[in-house]
């Protein structure tokens, strides 16, 4: 269902019903249903992405998020930590993590995102100082200096 339409009238932002969200649900618990990775290869150009899931097996899942180039917004909420390959995100500027339980550790390379502009941690997190290694290398960009 279309949820917001910019002032053109080009849609902005879409949805699902929440009983239609229900049933895929259901659906995916009763088939076992595993996620196909090669489909993102279709969304290229995708820019903003919000996924909630529970299972450890979606692990995998965010290491293929990370090769949507064009990716400004990603809003994520599963079991673990943020693979270190996050960074790779370039044009990244809005992360949201949520973690199941526990508290998040983020990977050091995030302080390499130079384009980032908001981080929300749903739990409480750990953000490890640069390694002496990245603040010697000069043409590394580090501090997230739009955070």
């Amino acid at each position: 269902m279309v949820r917001k339409r910019r002032f053109n009238g080009e849609i902005k932002a879409c949805g699902m019903h929440d009983l239609l969200h229900e049933f895929c649900l259901t659906e995916v618990e009763l088939t076992n249903f595993i996620v196909n990775l090669e489909a993102f290869s279709h969304f290229k150009l995708l820019r903003v992405l919000a996924v909630f899931h529970g299972y450890k097996s979606f692990l995998s899942f965010l290491l293929i998020i990370t090769k949507l180039f064009h990716l400004r917004y990603l809003q994520v909420r599963c079991i673990g930590n943020l693979p270190a390959s996050i960074a790779e995100l370039h044009n990244l500027q809005t992360l949201i993590y949520g973690r199941e339980y526990g508290y998040t550790t983020l990977p050091e390379k995030i302080w390499m995102m130079k384009n980032l502009r908001c981080m929300h941690m749903e739990e409480a997190s750990y953000l490890p100082s640069p390694g002496r290694k990245s603040i010697l290398n000069k043409h590394l960009v580090i501090g997230m200096p739009n955070v």
